[in-house]
């Protein structure tokens, strides 16, 4: 796609469906918005991924726009899911190129919620009420002392890396789901 040009949620997630998924693509220093975003991918995509098999994860620097002069449809023809950064249909940011073409920010949304519709599980109660609290916590940015947005700060300012931060992410929701559903 040419500069200035997004995808939208529909031909991102028709790219994905004949191809091996090898990881997802999102910023250093996580946020729990991206963290919700990446387990709901790895852990619903098989329904609209042809493989999420031995996914690897990479960190970038939050920088507006993919390095090398590739494009977030480049990353994503190589299989990468690019989320919470780069522009991409999973980012809610906005932001100024260096080539100065400006994308505003998705109002309403957050990386958490467009996934939700980039997996179509908006009737997914518990997922709809996950996404809900994680964008208001996302939008807002007001954490309270054991919200786990600021917990994921804390591991991360204790030395955590990324990774480490992402399997301790992944476990929590996996259980909290699980949980979740014995009451819908």
């Amino acid at each position: 796609m040419r500069e200035g040009v997004v995808m939208d949620l529909a031909q991102y997630r028709a790219m994905f469906s004949t191809i091996t998924v090898p990881g997802f693509i999102t910023h250093i220093r996580i946020h729990l918005d991206e963290a919700v975003a990446l387990w709901m991918l790895k852990r619903f995509g098989h329904h609209v991924f042809k493989s999420v098999a031995d996914l690897k994860y990479a960190f970038v620097s939050q920088n507006i726009e993919p390095p090398y002069g590739r494009t977030v449809e480049e990353y994503a023809r190589a299989g990468a899911i690019v989320v919470g950064c780069w522009g991409s249909p999973l980012d809610e940011h906005g932001g100024t190129s260096k080539n100065g073409v400006k994308r505003e920010r998705k109002k309403g949304e957050s990386a958490t919620s467009l996934t939700l519709k980039f997996l179509d599980l908006e009737d997914d109660e518990i997922l709809k009420n996950l996404s809900d609290e994680v964008r208001e916590n996302d939008t807002n940015g007001r954490a309270r002392i054991l919200e786990l947005s600021l917990m994921i700060r804390v591991m991360e300012d204790a030395g955590w890396s990324d990774e480490e931060v992402l399997r301790w992410v992944f476990q929590f929701f996996d259980a909290y789901y699980d949980s979740q559903t014995r009451f819908f």
